[in-house]
């Protein structure tokens, strides 16, 4: 948590109409917003769905759009607007074109690697005309400015890290496991099919025969977590996977915090919260070659990277820090400092400065 003497209370935020997903829902963009509401003093917000279901998103989403025009009024000059793929981007792109009626300077701010699937149905330049049309974009990483810039040729974009608090309160007999019989693991989000985790389970079940005593806590629920019980007893690691369900902020870091690693084997990804989290934790990364994740995680340095599906890879990296503990610790306080950049005050101080320079136009 940030105390409130470190929140960012510049007086540019109170133009500032942050729009996203309910707060009270899952998914990295509510830990990034949630994050952002912690971090900044004069945090202005309008959800577009609800965690209750789809027919109270929808009250929700027409509830803020008549919200809207009085935020215009109170002075909110800037709709900062947080999408993702599928249904969050058709919702976004209803509220972006109110934005635009109603006098917004528009910030589209991207969270996930899956918009290309969106982008490959609408074509690029579609896709394009509606991003050129926006006062700023927003990506996370360096791979997805220069998609965006290639395939959808737009210039109106630059990179914002991501956001996760510091830890405090690290618990010192952590990387769980370093000197006892077994090697814990975590995975944290929704294990739907592009997260993967039926290739985790299969490495981990290889690191297993070869040897390792390791655990996997699964954190997180979805419609593939019958499917993952399943396969974990087919491949007879039942006893080597707890699946733990959604965790609240204090459950995911009494997990990371007690963890020797973080996996994430996603075949795409924009910048993972959870990296962050698990970085911010002092731990090391084992996850897959994709997205935004290079900008964080370097293999030798603080994690192992490897290509997307690759199983045996996967389990070579796990049995390389079962077998050299002393690994997880020298690239765990590699991840401490390159986690910094994304600290809540760097992150605030960048966006301050992007609204300036829009009011400025």
């Amino acid at each position: 948590m940030i105390n409130e003497q470190s929140k960012n209370n510049d007086p540019i935020f109170d133009q500032v109409l942050f729009i996203g997903p309910d707060l009270e829902g899952y998914g990295g963009i509510a830990s990034v917003l949630k994050s952002y509401s912690q971090s900044i003093e004069r945090f202005h917000y309008l959800p577009t769905n609800s965690a209750k279901g789809k027919l109270s998103g929808w009250i929700r989403l027409i509830a803020s759009m008549c919200q809207m025009p009085m935020e215009r009024v109170k002075g909110r000059r800037i709709a900062h607007i947080h999408y993702a793929s599928g249904r969050s981007w058709m919702r976004k792109r209803i509220i972006f074109s109110w934005a635009k009626m109603l006098g917004f300077k528009t910030v589209l701010h991207c969270h996930t690697g899956r918009i290309f699937n969106d982008i490959n149905k609408m074509g690029p330049t579609k896709f394009g005309n509606i991003l050129n049309s926006a006062s700023w974009n927003l990506v996370l990483s360096k791979s997805w400015m220069k998609k965006f810039t290639d395939i959808i040729r737009i210039d109106n974009i630059s990179i914002v890290n991501n956001i996760v608090n510091p830890v405090t309160d690290q618990i010192n007999e952590k990387k769980g496991s370093i000197g006892t019989s077994q090697f814990k693991i975590v995975y944290i989000g929704v294990p739907d099919k592009n997260k993967a985790v039926d290739v985790l389970l299969k490495a981990i079940k290889k690191s297993i025969d070869r040897g390792c005593s390791v655990h996997l806590d699964l954190c997180g629920n979805g419609p593939e977590i019958d499917n993952l019980k399943q396969l974990s007893s087919e491949l007879g690691i039942s006893d080597n996977v707890t699946f733990v369900g959604w965790v609240d902020s204090e459950e995911k870091h009494k997990r990371l915090s007690t963890a020797s690693l973080l996996a994430l084997t996603s075949h795409a990804e924009g910048l993972p919260i959870c990296i962050l989290e698990a970085m911010a934790e002092g731990l090391p990364i084992l996850a897959t070659n994709v997205g935004g994740i290079p900008d964080v995680v370097q293999t030798g340095i603080n994690g192992t990277l490897c290509p997307d599906g690759d199983i045996t890879g996967i389990a070579d990296a796990i049995e390389f820090y079962y077998n050299n503990p002393s690994e997880l610790e020298k690239q765990g306080k590699k991840s401490l400092e390159i986690v910094k950049d994304y600290y809540p005050e760097n992150v605030t101080n960048q966006l301050a400065t992007l609204y300036k320079h829009l009011l400025s136009k």
